[in-house]
């Protein structure tokens, strides 16, 4: 018979950043960070700015998951992304404090969880 609750590893995350690294750790992310490069190889000519479609590293990527969680925290499935990063005092300050709507959106197209090649 299984007993619901919290697993043992799960047991021993004190913070909210262990908690998270049970469910990405930096390997996984690693690999997601190559494949989503591989990705924006492709998209950069699409962009004017350069900052806009450089390449991402693991924080950055944690940034995007993080950002992807507050929003579904926050019930904001049916809000404009845009409207996340507003000024007017509808949106929400930490978003723009981590990156740029535009980096953020590029970043969701070019996520990848496997090689383009595959």
């Amino acid at each position: 018979m299984h007993a619901p609750g919290v697993k043992p590893a799960g047991k021993n995350a004190l913070t909210p950043i262990q908690a998270f690294e049970l469910y990405f750790t930096d390997e996984s992310l690693g690999k997601i960070v190559d494949y989503t490069d591989e990705k924006n190889y492709q998209l950069r000519d699409n962009y004017n700015r350069e900052r806009d479609a450089k390449t991402t590293n693991l924080a950055e990527m944690k940034a995007v998951i993080g950002l992807l969680y507050l929003a579904g925290v926050k019930k904001s499935s049916h809000v404009n992304l845009k409207d996340l990063w507003a000024r007017n005092g509808l949106g929400f300050e930490l978003f723009c404090c981590v990156m740029s709507n535009m980096r953020f959106e590029f970043l969701l197209t070019a996520i990848r969880f496997d090689s383009i090649a595959t």
